[in-house]
This record gives C-alpha cells, sequence and structure tokens, in this order.
C-alpha cells in the first residue's frame, strides 16, 4: 500500500474540479509514468487506523513523503513550500547545499532575483553552500543575490550532478526538487524528501564530493 501525500493549499481554482485534476495526473502520468492517485495529507494516526486492519502491515506500508508542485504559484507560496521542506530536513538556522545546475539562469527576471533572496532569508541560513554549472550561470544575479543576504554563500561549479539536491550538512537529510529553482511554478514537477531509498550514508558521500570541490 502506498500513501502519496498531498497539500491542496497550493493547487489553483484552474486545478480544482475532478476533469481537471485528471488531466493534471494523465499529463504527469504521460510525462513520467508514474500513476499517481492524490489524496489529502494524511496523519500518522490515521495511517495507524489503517495499518490495524487484518490486510495491512508495517511491511506492507509505504508512505512517499512527496507533493506535486502545480503551475502559477505566487511567489509567497513558493517560499513557503521550499522553506517547509528546509525545516523537515533539519536545515533552519543551520547550513544548507543546494545542488542545482541552472540556479543562476542568464535569464532571469526580478521576481526571480527575489525569490531566490526571500527563501534563503526566510529559512534563517547561517550558511549556504550552492554547486552549480558554471556554464549556465548569470554571475551578476550571483552577486545582487550574495549582497542582499545575510548568511555566508560559498559558490562550486561542478558539471558531475544532474538531479537538484538541498541537502542539510547538520543532519545528513535532504530532498530533490524535479526542476530547478527558476523552474518552480512553471512546470508541473515533484519535490520529495529523500528518505527510504537514500540513507544517511548516501547523504553523506554526496556532502564529501561536494566538499572536494574547489570553491570559484
Amino acid at each position: 500500500m502506498v500513501f502519496f501525500e498531498a497539500d491542496y493549499k497550493n493547487v489553483k481554482a484552474e486545478y480544482n474540479t475532478p476533469e481537471k485534476k485528471d488531466a493534471v495526473l494523465k499529463a504527469f502520468q504521460d510525462e513520467t509514468g508514474i500513476v499517481l492517485s492524490v489524496l489529502p495529507t494524511i496523519e500518522r494516526d490515521a495511517i495507524n487506523k489503517i495499518i490495524s486492519g487484518d490486510n495491512c502491515s508495517e511491511q506492507t506500508l509505504k508512505v512517499l513523503h512527496e507533493e506535486v508542485i502545480f503551475k502559477n504559484m505566487s511567489e509567497e507560496e513558493k517560499v513557503s513550500k521550499l522553506v517547509k521542506y528546509i525545516r523537515k530536513i533539519g536545515a533552519v538556522d543551520g547550513e544548507l547545499i543546494i545542488i542545482d545546475p541552472y540556479i543562476f539562469p542568464k535569464n532571469n527576471d526580478d521576481d526571480y532575483e527575489k525569490l531566490i533572496v526571500n527563501t534563503i532569508q526566510a529559512a534563517k541560513l547561517s550558511k549556504l553552500t550552492i554547486v552549480t554549472s558554471k556554464t549556465n550561470t548569470n554571475t551578476t544575479l550571483q552577486e545582487n543575490v550574495k549582497k542582499q543576504v545575510s548568511c555566508d554563500i560559498t559558490i562550486k561549479y561542478s558539471d558531475d550532478f544532474h538531479d537538484r539536491f538541498w541537502i542539510s550538512r547538520d543532519t545528513a537529510k535532504g530532498f530533490i526538487v524535479g526542476t530547478s529553482l527558476n523552474g518552480i511554478g512553471k512546470k508541473i514537477c515533484i519535490i520529495k524528501l529523500l528518505t527510504d531509498e537514500t540513507d544517511e550514508s548516501d547523504i553523506n558521500e554526496i556532502i564529501k564530493m561536494v566538499d572536494a570541490i574547489p570553491d570559484k
């Protein structure tokens, strides 16, 4: 049995009918091959009631800590969503590593610059390490962000990573996002905690790889 955790607060009115919701889920299935059944967020007490039944047990139950991020989110909603996951991995007030090859895109607008700054500030980070692609980096945007935030930011360049990882150095926990930061709210994507299939040793290995990259 699989529970898929979904947050309806960020689903816009344009998706808020059964027909439109089904169309979105079908489009996601066509693009990814993954079949989704979306349910409201399930609390642990409700799960415990379900697994106490005759046909379910802890061995057959799996909770996927994933959410679908829909299109047309406001900046406030984007920041809230990201900080929610930063808090889940224990990085608020701590050290965060973001691995994203397109976090400083060459084509951007003022709203995107504000999104980066507001997310960093809302998370109250003490330190941020960003690993990105040098060929895709807008250095002006990069410097503008660094001037507007209170935490120390270290930039590293590498083309060895494809997925977008957000990792807490303090807890060795993390999450992945199905698009770069500049793509959130533009296309439907997944945000997912690294839990069952990625253990602490794997995340620590990623942290070691990041540490081995020289600063820019």
